[in-house]
């Protein structure tokens, strides 16, 4: 199956060729190799389609290799469509973040802080706290941005932020 072929019949509304896609695809590497190519193109349905398939896949159980992993921080380090950067966003606390993307990820995760979506602005404080919770060094300072964000953020990205606060114990941030 030519996934590029069939991510073009995406019209980056209907996802049924989308879900069509995700049901006859089997979950090889090269499988998930064709699809990060799709989101790596700079156009916008690509990225979607191609993003919302590798997150569904993660949904259903799928674990992603280190070397999958590190591909997929990559593409959420370029991706344009916020979309793409979101469905990234949920698939991050699954991945392991090498030790060599950990400052481009925390640099590209507090530019996602004032996004104007604030689903990607709260699933990147999330990642945030992804990041700290892999690599210890990030703690301090991300613990100081949940800490502001929880005065200062609208409702729903306080909601993620209490999600993250419950599950890293190692945040001081009060509830």
């Amino acid at each position: 199956m030519n996934v590029l072929a069939q991510l073009d019949l995406f019209n980056g509304k209907n996802i049924e060729p989308l879900e069509q896609l995700a049901t006859a695809s089997d979950r090889s590497p090269a499988t998930i190799n064709h699809l990060c190519d799709g989101a790596a193109l700079a156009e916008v349905r690509y990225q979607v389609g191609a993003t919302w398939i590798l997150k569904r896949f993660h949904d259903e159980g799928l674990s992603y290799s280190d070397l999958q992993a590190r591909r997929l921080v990559a593409l959420l380090l370029g991706v344009a469509a916020w979309e793409a950067k979101l469905h990234l966003l949920q698939v991050l606390p699954a991945l392991a973040v090498a030790r060599e993307q950990a400052a481009d990820l925390q640099e590209a995760l507090e530019l996602n802080l004032d996004h104007d979506n604030k689903f990607v602005r709260a699933w990147s404080y999330n990642g945030l706290a992804v990041l700290a919770n892999q690599h210890a060094e990030y703690r301090s300072e991300v613990n100081e941005l949940l800490a502001r964000a929880y005065q200062a953020e609208a409702a729903s990205v306080k909601a993620r932020i209490r999600n993250v606060l419950k599950t890293m114990k190692w945040t001081t941030t009060p509830r």
